[in-house]
């Protein structure tokens, strides 16, 4: 997620938030992956990207987004130097 979150970085997560309301950056998981991603609703698919721009963004159809477990909304973050 750089620039917005770098390796060493500690995340602020509002855990009131247990849902995508809203076109941001959550901590959640699918299967048994973790991740902290961007996330857009697009028509009916979920995009799910990186700020780094070395890596795609990809899509969880609709259907799929119920496989997600909502840890919460990145509400800013702690850089370590």
């Amino acid at each position: 997620m750089e620039p917005t979150l770098f390796g060493g970085d500690i995340a602020i997560i509002d855990v009131s938030v247990n849902s995508i309301t809203e076109d941001d950056v959550y901590a959640f998981a699918l299967g048994d992956e973790a991740y902290i991603k961007r996330l857009q609703w697009a028509g009916g698919r979920l995009l799910v990207s990186s700020d780094n721009q070395a890596y795609k963004t990809w899509e969880i159809d609709h259907a799929d987004t119920r496989q997600i477990r909502v840890f919460g909304r990145v509400a800013g973050s702690i850089r370590k130097t």
